[in-house]
């Protein structure tokens, strides 16, 4: 299986949205929680799928995670932590939201 543990996911030119679990309960993450690397001072910024899972586990979020990214016709959705080994792995495709 190919590591996509360093595909970076871009806050500027996409929707994201990222899924979690505190106990039992599936959450939808704010991503304003997480750190993101900015683009030359643009207020939205990337993160590696790696740098996603390693924040989401220590601000206490538990897996799977789910990171959905979109553009108006295409988007991908990575799964992380719901087989062991724990490893990032596309999930799905999507048409976009166009």
């Amino acid at each position: 299986m190919e590591d996509i543990s360093q595909k970076e996911i871009d806050r500027f030119c996409c929707s994201v949205t990222i899924l979690a679990y505190k106990g039992i309960n599936q959450v939808l993450v704010d991503d304003n929680e997480l750190k993101w690397h900015l683009h030359d001072g643009e207020f939205d910024g990337y993160l590696t799928l790696a740098e996603i899972s390693d924040q989401l586990t220590s601000l206490g979020y538990e897996s799977p995670y789910r990171v959905w990214w979109e553009m108006g016709l295409r988007g991908e959705i990575f799964q992380y932590g719901n087989y062991k080994p724990e490893v990032w792995e596309v999930h799905g495709k999507t048409r976009g939201y166009a």
